[in-house]
């Protein structure tokens, strides 16, 4: 081969190295690149087309006037309050006493959904039964509201024997208010206004797509369309209303005077402290006048009667005497003439200090030995307090397990 066929050979080989370079780019780099041009200019032909949809679409006006009159005050602030005093009196006309809440502070769900805010809310605790919960449930998905029930836990009461079976807790409800300021083109605020005129709204960016988006969300889907015809149900009896206790139970720690109202004009109501239930015949006539004083542990039932009408629901308020406090033996002391028990208060670290003869524990300390004290009650049985040990590990005094506590006391105090 001759040095220019060597040339020529060498330069066709450079080119078709580079055609083959150009080819492989072209396959595997540039090709992806200008489909996804392509897409991109595809979807931002239909983001526009959507954008234009939903300007000019009656259909998403509409569902928008529908959602801001199932919400609640356009400040979400006064949403908030609204929404607190709206649970609680579903609560309390269902039954339910012993009511505690928290209202979270609303959320606008900026990135997602401009000028939507959602409405936290808990309630920490309720008690009631389940007729009454059943009753909370049925009115609360009866409300013109965006709101929704998210979860809650239903419990024994965590002090038994009271009248009310069942404790609620944790019950987290969410509930939506749009802002006046982030309505779309064209739609006027329908609700009425109590303080001032509805403020204009003016059109600003970003696009309504976020709108577009939302009804379709499934958390919406109960609120902006048409509700499913239901059979009409028969019209329950007239009832007299639920009759409000207050104070609704609680502790003692002094004489307290106990109110009772019924928003039934007409109604009577009766009552019982003795643990019966009151009838239209039995139970307190309640006068409106003068209130129940309640001074030591006490339940008080209530019902409200009116003729022609259902009797009420029965409402019930619990009142107990404070804790005693944790008190533990810690000393005994005898010298000559005195004995005296040393008790500590294991919460505040105050010392109390009893002699022989004088009032502890709902009785009369009778005797202070070396290893114990002994208590005699009004009624007659009489208990043994160990050294180092708290008061309610305290033992009836039994001359078998007993023995020397017993004969001790035989000696010490029976033969004087």
């Amino acid at each position: 081969m001759t040095q220019r066929e060597h040339k020529l050979a060498v330069i066709f080989g450079g080119f078709v190295g580079l055609l083959a370079v150009w080819m492989f780019v072209r396959s595997v780099v540039l090709n992806p690149i200008w489909s996804a041009q392509t897409e991109v200019s595809t979807l931002q032909s239909d983001e526009a087309g959507l954008l234009a949809k939903v300007r000019t679409e009656a259909f998403y006006t509409r569902q928008w006037n529908q959602l801001r009159g199932k919400t609640l005050a356009g400040d979400h602030n006064i949403a908030a309050g609204q929404l607190d005093v709206l649970i609680k009196k579903l609560m309390q006309e269902a039954g339910m006493a012993n009511i505690s809440v928290n209202v979270g502070r609303p959320r606008e769900e900026k990135k997602t959904w401009p000028g939507l805010f959602i409405i936290p809310y808990t309630v920490i605790q309720a008690d009631g039964n389940m007729e009454s919960f059943t009753k909370f449930l049925h009115t609360f998905y009866q409300q013109p509201y965006a709101m929704q029930i998210l979860s809650f836990n239903l419990e024994q009461p965590p002090v038994q024997g009271r009248a009310n079976p069942l404790h609620i807790s944790s019950l987290q409800i969410e509930a939506i208010t749009l802002s006046i300021d982030g309505m779309p083109a064209g739609v006027t605020d329908t609700r009425p206004s109590n303080d001032e005129p509805v403020k204009p709204w003016r059109p600003a960016d970003p696009t309504l797509e976020a709108y577009a988006v939302l009804w379709n969300k499934k958390f919406m889907e109960p609120y902006v369309g048409a509700p499913p015809p239901v059979q009409q149900a028969a019209k329950p009896d007239p009832q007299v209303s639920l009759v409000m206790i207050t104070p609704n139970g609680g502790i003692v720690s002094g004489p307290m005077d106990v109110q009772m109202n019924c928003s039934t004009a007409g109604a009577t109501i009766r009552y019982t402290t003795d643990g019966g239930l009151p009838t239209a015949t039995s139970g307190h006539v309640y006068d409106n006048n003068t209130p129940i004083n309640v001074t030591g542990p006490m339940t008080i039932k209530a019902a409200a009667f009116k003729e022609d009408l259902k009797d009420s629901v029965l409402a019930t308020a619990t009142f107990a005497l404070p804790p005693a406090p944790p008190y533990k033996l810690i000393g005994v002391w005898n010298f000559g003439s005195v004995a005296e028990a040393v008790f500590l208060n294991e919460q505040s670290k105050e010392r109390l200090y009893v002699r022989e003869g004088e009032a502890f524990d709902g009785g009369l300390l009778l005797l202070v030995l070396s290893e114990a004290v002994v208590v005699e009650m009004p009624d007659g049985p009489r208990f043994v307090y160990w050294l180092g040990k708290v008061v309610k590990e305290k033992e009836q005094l039994d001359p078998v397990r007993q023995p020397d506590v017993a004969a001790a006391v035989e000696i010490l105090v029976e033969s004087h």
